[in-house]
């Protein structure tokens, strides 16, 4: 299923996608499965990052996966990653916090993803 924003999804949008490469189911379904690796990895650096309050790392990982999260339409958590890209000297005192709600979106977003694309 493609689904570029449909009513029914709360989980990703796909629109600026397509914009960029086009609806071909292949190609939209590999980079589909490429923003699912790179995306769990980020999160799993990301997540390091802010056990060890290495906030030079957590700025610069935020940074990779802004423009991702942006394509694949998860508008509502660039906050977050702004916050953690200009946060360069200290942790914001709600980090964990803001982080366990980007991981859980982005979690359930790359779910659906998995779900709709076949990439079990």
């Amino acid at each position: 299923m493609q689904n570029s924003g449909h009513p029914d999804n709360q989980y990703y949008d796909l629109t600026r996608l397509f914009d960029y490469v086009g609806t071909e189911p292949e190609v939209v379904r590999e980079m589909v499965a490429i923003f699912i690796s790179a995306t769990s990895e980020s999160l799993a650096r990301m997540e390091a990052c802010i056990a060890l309050a290495d906030c030079a790392s957590l700025s610069r990982e935020s940074h990779k996966i802004k423009t991702s999260l942006q394509i694949f339409g998860f508008d509502d958590q660039l906050e977050t990653i702004r916050v953690f890209e200009q946060a360069t000297e200290a942790l914001p005192a709600d980090s964990i916090e803001r982080f366990n709600l980007l991981k859980i979106r982005l979690l359930n977003g790359i779910e659906a993803l998995r779900e709709d694309y076949g990439l079990r």
